[in-house]
């Protein structure tokens, strides 16, 4: 019976080949035209997504921008606010600083003035050495 199987399958040998050919070449044939239709899905997929993307992108484009733009209206608005307080016009301090100043620089000029009227009265034989030092450490 061994022999019988032995010679049987010596037999069928073309056959198998044939059919495991075939199937081999179906199932290629199968195995190619599911990988296109997956490429294609994945295509269309990945177009869909790049598309789902762009408009997300430009929507955050266009919000930051209007973001800025908000943010550049609300300085403005608020620094017209202060302009329009009349906050640095005349404050009082600025007022007593300017007084102030007024007074210094008045004190300087009298000085100087005192150091011109001085220098008009004295003669040319009494200016020596010592004396401008003694000027020098009035002013002083």
């Amino acid at each position: 019976m061994k022999s019988n199987l032995i010679d049987i399958a010596f037999f069928l040998e073309p056959a198998v080949d044939n059919l495991i050919a075939e199937w081999v070449a179906t199932e290629e044939k199968k195995y190619i035209e599911e990988h296109q239709q997956n490429d294609v899905f994945y295509e269309e997929v990945a177009e869909v997504e790049k598309q789902k993307f762009d408009i997300l992108y430009s929507q955050w484009k266009e919000s930051v921008v209007r973001f800025h733009l908000l943010k550049q209206e609300d300085a403005i608005s608020k620094f017209l606010v202060r302009l329009n307080s009349q906050e640095f016009v005349n404050p009082p301090s600025r007022i007593s600083i300017f007084r102030r100043l007024k007074e210094e620089q008045l004190s300087v000029f009298n000085t100087r003035m005192e150091l011109l009227r001085q220098l008009e009265e004295t003669k040319i034989p009494h200016l020596s050495k010592q004396y401008v030092s003694t000027v020098d450490d009035n002013l002083k």
